[in-house]
């Protein structure tokens, strides 16, 4: 605890300066803040493999911008895949790992919803007119469906995904 003496005339008075140490450091608070965006979080914490940690959030944050589904899994294989390329033997990636690592870059796991991306409507429209005529031209009207009211992909993409607290879940 830092305490701060002021001498007035005959008074002594000691003042608690915690406020002080925060106000010095206002600045790496505000970049931290800005940084994560988590105004929950009380402490910086670091993890044991700060390299890895590092760039398992650039392929994560490259990977979201893509709007790419993340899993647990496929997140514990990458951090393996990192321990491996920068030879740290002693890391492995566990649940409490992967827990700590999402609370510290505010990360959650959420379902997925809609269709709401933007569509290339340009090469929509020349797929169209271009290739579409030769698939059907073999077909009845009766036999055409979409795929993705039948069911028959219900598997296919995952319903949850990885992804920053503030982003969006729309995603297809």
């Amino acid at each position: 605890m830092i305490v701060r003496r002021f001498t007035s005339s005959k008074l002594s008075i000691f003042i608690h300066s915690d406020c002080d140490m925060n106000f010095q450091k206002r600045q790496t608070i505000s970049d931290e803040v800005k940084k994560n965006g988590n105004l929950s979080r009380k402490r910086k914490r670091e993890g044991k493999s700060e390299e890895i940690e590092t760039a398992l959030l650039e392929w994560f944050k490259n990977a979201r911008e893509r709007k790419i589904p993340i899993s647990r899994a496929i997140l514990f294989q990458k951090a393996q895949n990192f321990a491996n390329l920068f030879g740290d033997s002693d890391f492995k990636a566990t649940e409490g790992w992967l827990t700590r690592w999402k609370d510290r870059n505010n990360i959650v796991y959420r379902k997925l919803h809609g269709e709401k991306q933007d569509a290339d409507s340009v090469s929509a429209e020349d797929w169209r007119k271009d290739v579409w005529p030769t698939l059907i031209k073999d077909y009845k009207p009766d036999q055409i469906f979409k795929t993705d009211e039948t069911g028959l992909f219900f598997r296919a993409l995952p319903e949850h995904t990885l992804l920053f607290k503030n982003e969006s879940t729309w995603w297809m």
